[in-house]
């Protein structure tokens, strides 16, 4: 197999390339590198500077962002501990109240039940008697609202409260807690959490209240003093200013004179980053002090000065070894890269071959299991109207016979014979127009129209399987091959049957969605079989894959559909698994959701 003229042109420029720009890019880069030596030299230790500023501020910003994202998880987390502890107080207490009440209700009077629920209610205390179980009438703020969501919690700067409805006797039982109480002592088990973070005390973390109070600090000495208005040695009012800078911008970076630095207690230059924590008024940050870092930067510097005068002894022999080097090496890539592109055509016509084989085989297999489903469709749909025929023909004949044939029953028998035959008919052309390959062209329809033709020529199969349709059809049209996309339904549709086949003591229920979102339109198809699993979900579109009998699936359906739908109709189809409810039960099964995108879009 010879190589074409472009992959001539191709092994050329790889061949011949390299040796020129290599001996081009050597000579002038030598010389333009001892050149320029000086000035490089220069930018690269501002950009060491640069980046070592950087990577510390990112270090003190990130551990100060790590500990905010620790004191809102820890704050969020508490909360909704608290919320849960209160819900399920009401709900014993509800469930308290209305046991006393199934059980008293036919032996006390109204009043005398109501009192005997409020004792036992009143006698219930958490927390060391700072929580109890409260019951509010009609007359109380909210009472309607809370009513008509049956529960509700709420919260203000104080207390947050809980409420569940008791419709015997049309009151709220409730709890409520003292928000302060609570977040004082998630604030010192935070600070503890804290103190506890074992860092470099070069960069500890400092907490203030808005105040100036010191809530924690690498020095336990300085912990619950107040130095908002204390000046360090250099006469500045270090606190104060942070909590100023920090009020006016939430957050950022501040450079100040500090003066104790807790290693060698030298005055010098700080970089903090620090963040205003709102609803608690904290102040947190760190930060380093920039001794250090001027220390880091020497080093660096002076590693950077000997290895420019290493590289400047280098530079030549490297250039000389990798120009030789690159020129025998491009003359040995040139002659494999030849021998791989013979061995890469012939490897992918090849390819080529057996995958138009595979195609045509598995679409032969797919029209001859969509002719088999067709057939038992076409079996179902005639046998009512063929015995409606049979039945009618032959009452009249033996009407006739027995004398007894009226014009009113010889027609009745007649028109029934006559529907039957146009219901015939118009299944004829149902499964004819659905089989046309004519019909295979791309052009607008009604979305409801396309559903309504899958559901004609697979119906008869799913009402004999007891198996409910129910549709929520969002009318809009589609610019696509309607005999592609009934086809893709009636895979669907038909392995959504089978799975529901295998259920038992439960309704059999198929939805079928259409929707618009985002001027993008959809089609879900949605069952209650129980739904794919985990195990298998990645695989459902594989040819040959079925978790069927051999007997009772081929595999190919949903591939095919996935098919289609990726190389006819320009969608996206997708499959999950879904839990829901619907008329007061709990389902799960199979979800698949076509994607309509700008080429096929509802218009």
């Amino acid at each position: 197999m010879k190589l074409s003229v472009n992959e001539n042109k191709i092994l050329n420029i790889i061949k011949f390339s390299p040796i020129l720009f290599v001996v081009f890019i050597s000579l002038f880069s030598s010389q333009l590198y001892l050149i320029e030596r000086e000035s490089d030299f220069e930018k690269e230790i501002k950009v060491t500077k640069e980046k070592y500023l950087f990577q510390n501020k990112e270090k003190i910003k990130s551990e100060i962002e790590r500990i905010s994202n620790f004191i809102n998880f820890e704050k969020r987390k508490a909360m909704n501990l608290l919320k849960k502890q209160m819900e399920e107080r009401v709900y014993q207490a509800y469930r308290i109240a209305y046991n006393i009440y199934i059980k008293e209700k036919n032996t006390s009077d109204k009043e005398k039940v109501l009192l005997l629920i409020k004792n036992v209610l009143n006698s219930m205390s958490y927390d060391d008697k700072q929580e109890y179980i409260i019951l509010k009438d009609s007359n109380k703020n909210n009472f309607l609202e809370i009513k008509e969501k049956l529960e509700k919690f709420d919260t203000n700067s104080e207390k947050i409260s809980f409420y569940k409805y008791f419709e015997p006797f049309d009151l709220i039982i409730g709890t409520e807690k003292n928000i302060k109480n609570y977040e004082k002592e998630l604030q010192q088990d935070i600070l503890l959490s804290v103190k506890s973070i074992k860092d470099d005390k070069s960069t500890y973390i400092f907490i203030f209240d808005e105040k100036g109070n010191v809530l924690s600090h690498h020095k336990d000495s300085l912990i619950g003093t107040n130095r908002y208005n204390i000046k360090n040695p250099l006469g500045k009012y270090v606190v104060k200013d942070i909590i100023e800078f920090t009020i006016l911008n939430k957050q950022g970076y501040m450079n100040y004179s500090t003066g104790v630095n807790p290693k060698n207690l030298l005055h010098r230059e700080k970089t903090s980053y620090i963040k205003l924590i709102d609803d608690w008024n904290w102040i947190i940050g760190t930060g380093f002090y920039h001794e250090i870092f001027n220390k880091e930067i020497e080093k660096k510097t002076n590693d950077l000065l000997l290895s420019e005068e290493k590289s400047i002894n280098r530079i030549i022999v490297f250039f000389i070894i990798i120009t030789l080097s690159l020129i025998l090496i491009s003359f040995y890539i040139s002659r494999v890269i030849a021998e791989m592109f013979l061995d890469y055509k012939k490897r992918i016509e090849k390819e080529i071959e057996n995958t138009i084989k595979k195609e045509k085989l598995l679409i032969q297999q797919s029209k001859m299991a969509a002719m088999g489903e067709m057939i038992g469709n076409i079996a179902h749909q005639w046998r009512q109207p063929l015995s409606t025929i049979s039945t009618a023909s032959t009452g009249a004949k033996i009407q006739k016979e027995m004398n007894c044939l009226s014009d009113e029953s010889l027609n009745n028998s007649l028109t029934a014979i006559n529907d039957s035959a146009q219901y015939l008919s118009r299944t004829i052309d149902d499964f004819r127009d659905f089989f046309n390959p004519s019909n295979n062209k791309k052009e607008e329809f009604n979305i409801s129209e396309a559903i309504t033709k899958a559901l004609n020529l697979v119906n008869s199969q799913f009402a004999s399987k007891d198996i409910e349709i129910i549709q929520n059809i969002e009318e809009y049209k589609l610019i696509s091959v309607e005999n592609k996309l009934i086809q893709v339904l009636i895979n669907i549709l038909n392995n959504a049957r089978d799975a529901l086949i295998t259920t038992e003591n439960q309704r059999r229920l198929i939805f079928i969605n259409t929707y618009k979102k985002d001027d993008i339109s959809y089609i879900e198809i949605l069952d209650n079989a129980g739904g794919i699993g985990a195990n298998t979900i990645d695989r459902i579109f594989e040819p040959y894959f079925t978790t069927k009998h051999k007997s009772l699936g081929t595999g190919i359906g949903l591939y095919m559909s996935k098919e289609i739908i990726d190389k006819h109709l320009n969608a996206i189809l997708l499959a999950s698994d879904e839990k829901y409810s619907y008329e007061g039960f709990e389902y799960t099964g199979a979800r698949f959701k076509i994607d309509f995108n700008a080429e096929s879009k509802a218009i």
